[in-house]
């Protein structure tokens, strides 16, 4: 599974520093959950790049929230600037990459901002994954 992820994103061909991994595809690669799809926070010039890419797709997910869509291998990525958008989760854009943690030279999001969107979006799935976090964390702290 954590490979697959790595595969997959690393065929997106992405500039290196330009994206963030959130979501269900950070836990995954730190053996928490599975992942259904690959949602990744990207700089305003790689989503313009990427708008402008014909593998990829434009979606309007609600009036005026726009994401790009590409199916790698059957698993959906969605790339967009906006995590600020998200409910009222509003991250630092900036900061959300500088303390992004690094796994096989792809940044992710790090636990803290993770936690910090589930808690704020609080959907029934994220009520699980905030326990799976949760754990994860004091396991780490040992």
């Amino acid at each position: 599974m954590k490979n697959h992820i790595f595969s997959i994103i690393k065929d997106l061909k992405l500039p290196s520093g330009n994206f963030v991994v959130t979501g269900s595809a950070g836990m995954a690669v730190r053996g928490m959950r599975s992942f259904q799809d690959i949602d990744i926070t990207v700089t305003e010039d790689v989503y313009q790049m990427l708008k402008e890419d014909r593998k990829w797709q434009v979606v309007e997910r609600r009036k005026g929230f726009e994401v790009v869509v590409i199916d790698v291998g059957g698993v959906k990525a969605e790339a967009n600037p906006y995590m600020h958008t998200w409910y009222e989760y509003k991250p630092d854009i900036k900061e959300l990459f500088q303390c992004a943690e690094e796994i096989h030279n792809i940044l992710f999001m790090n636990l803290e901002h993770l936690i910090a969107f589930k808690k704020e979006r609080m959907l029934e799935k994220d009520k699980d994954d905030l326990v799976f976090l949760e754990e994860y964390r004091k396991r780490e702290v040992k």
